[in-house]
């Protein structure tokens, strides 16, 4: 499993900051008073997982769900991206049931960021053929590809809004367009380009 979900954690150490670590400067109209007071600070320097995600033996994904914008980030991230070379049956296959799509209310970084609420389940078995892609996670950067294409992780391409056409905003009846594979794959790919 692989944490996808994060939060700031406080911890129970503090750093100390005394007014004399200020120096050179002091602000303009402002004297110093000789008094030196030492003042706790909280650190907020790490963060604990609260998402853990089954790492799967690949991700697929059919050619007209994946924007290509999205195949574009994977690609410029290093990820090996590969497409199905001859036709063959894809077994264990997982899918996710968008319960919820949650949207945030004001933009970030240009962005309005995007939450999926929903569940993994065993998906309809489907034949690879041309219009599939297929991403590995037994690759160098395969934990980033767990990352982006977790539709549940806090900084994956459905929060930075890669999925928005492909989730149309209506959930309860939406299924995520990524799959997961649980079982090696059994056809030939070629690499993407």
């Amino acid at each position: 499993k692989q944490k996808t979900a994060y939060e700031i954690v406080s911890r129970d150490w503090s750093s100390d900051v005394c007014s004399s670590d200020l120096e050179p400067g002091v602000r303009c109209g402002f004297k110093r008073s000789g008094r030196m007071v030492t003042a706790k600070m909280p650190v907020r320097v790490t963060f604990d997982g609260t998402l853990m995600a089954t790492v799967p033996v690949a991700y697929v994904v059919p050619k007209a769900a994946l924007p290509d914008s999205a195949l574009l980030r994977l690609r410029l991230h290093g990820i090996v991206v590969e497409a199905a070379a001859a036709p063959g049956a894809i077994a264990g296959v997982e899918a996710f049931a968008v319960d919820s799509v949650v949207r945030r209310g004001q933009p970030f970084q240009g962005h309005t960021e995007v939450r999926l609420d929903g569940r993994w389940g065993s998906g309809a078995a489907f034949t690879a053929d041309e219009e599939l892609y297929v991403i590995r996670t037994a690759q160098p950067l395969g934990v980033l590809a767990v990352q982006l294409l977790d539709p549940q992780a806090d900084d994956g391409l459905v929060t930075w809004n890669f999925f928005d056409a492909a989730l149309g905003g209506t959930a309860g009846k939406a299924v995520f367009p990524v799959r997961r594979l649980t079982q090696p794959i059994a056809f030939a790919t070629r690499i993407v380009p």
